[in-house]
This record gives C-alpha cells, sequence and structure tokens, in this order.
C-alpha cells in the first residue's frame, strides 16, 4: 500500500526513501525486547564463565584471598 501511494519518478524496482525509511522503522522498533533478551542471556553466561576461571586460576591462591580480591 505505502509503494502504491509513493507515486515518483523513480528507477524500476527502487522504492521512495520515505517507504525504506517506514518499513525500516516498523522493524526495528520491535528489537529493543529481543535485544534485551539475547544481552541478559549473554551476560550470564560470560558471567559463570568469568567466576569459573577465577576460581580455576586464583582459588588455590591464599585461601581462596585472591579470588574474593578479583571477584
Amino acid at each position: 500500500m505505502r509503494i502504491d501511494r509513493a507515486l515518483t519518478r523513480e528507477l524500476p524496482d527502487n522504492y521512495p526513501f520515505a517507504v525504506q525509511q517506514a518499513y525500516i522503522s516498523s522493524a526495528t522498533t520491535k528489537w529493543l525486547d529481543p535485544a534485551l533478551n539475547l544481552f541478559d542471556a549473554i551476560n550470564t553466561i560470560q558471567t559463570e564463565y568469568v567466576q569459573k576461571i577465577v576460581l580455576q586460576h586464583f582459588g588455590h591462591f591464599g585461601h581462596g584471598v585472591f579470588q574474593r580480591m578479583v571477584m
């Protein structure tokens, strides 16, 4: 419908900027929740991984003193 109403002298299969912008905006407005969910999932995985590495490398020094300092 947007394409049909956007009557301009464009090259074939090239749509006006306003039409392209409207489609891009309608798609990107739906990105916030999935992006935040992905961020939370990656943050959880990364935190667990870093804690495991810190435990492996610093856990046996000084009864865990270095481990607590790094964390």
